[in-house]
C-alpha cells in the first residue's frame, strides 16, 4: 500500500486540515484502519485525531482517492464528525460485534434451555393424558 498526500487544506472554522490521497494498493482495498495509520505517519500525528471519510475506488483498478479529516483537538472532532464514524476509527465497533457474538451465544443458550424445558413439559402432558384415559378403560370394565 502506497498513499501519497495530494493536497492538504487548512480549515481553521472547524479546526482540522483535510487532506486528500491517493492510495495504491494491491489485492483487496485496505481497512481504514490501516488507511489511518499510514496517513498518521506520513502526517506525524496521532491515529486518534483522524478521521478517514471516504475511500473511492473505482472497480477493476488498484487505486483509491482518500479524503480524510485531521483534527487539532479530539473534542471539537467528538462535536463534529458522527458517532457512528468515530467508532469505526476509535475500534469501539469491534467490540460491539465481539459482544454481539457473546450475546447471540447466550441467547443460543437460553433458547435451548427453553425448548428443554418445553419437550419436559410435552412429556409430562403426553403421561398426564395417558393415564385418564387408563383409568376410564378401567372405569367401563
Amino acid at each position: 500500500m502506497d498513499i501519497t498526500i495530494d493536497n492538504q487544506q487548512e480549515n481553521k472554522l472547524l479546526e482540522r486540515t483535510e487532506i486528500t490521497a491517493t492510495m495504491f494498493f494491491e489485492g483487496k482495498t485496505p481497512a481504514r484502519k490501516d488507511v489511518q495509520k499510514a496517513i498518521a505517519t506520513q502526517t506525524k500525528t496521532k491515529e486518534s485525531l483522524i478521521i478517514i471519510k471516504k475511500i473511492d475506488t473505482h472497480f477493476g483498478n488498484s487505486k483509491a482517492i482518500i479524503t480524510a479529516y485531521l483534527y487539532h483537538n479530539e473534542n471539537v472532532m467528538l462535536t463534529i464528525e458522527r458517532k457512528n464514524l468515530i467508532e469505526k476509527h476509535s475500534g469501539h465497533a469491534e467490540e460491539k460485534k465481539e459482544k454481539g457474538a457473546e450475546e447471540t451465544v447466550e441467547k443460543e443458550a437460553e433458547k435451548e434451555k427453553v425448548t428443554d424445558a418445553k419437550s419436559k413439559e410435552d412429556n409430562t402432558e403426553e403421561k398426564e393424558e395417558t393415564t385418564p384415559a387408563k383409568e376410564s378403560a378401567k372405569e367401563e370394565e
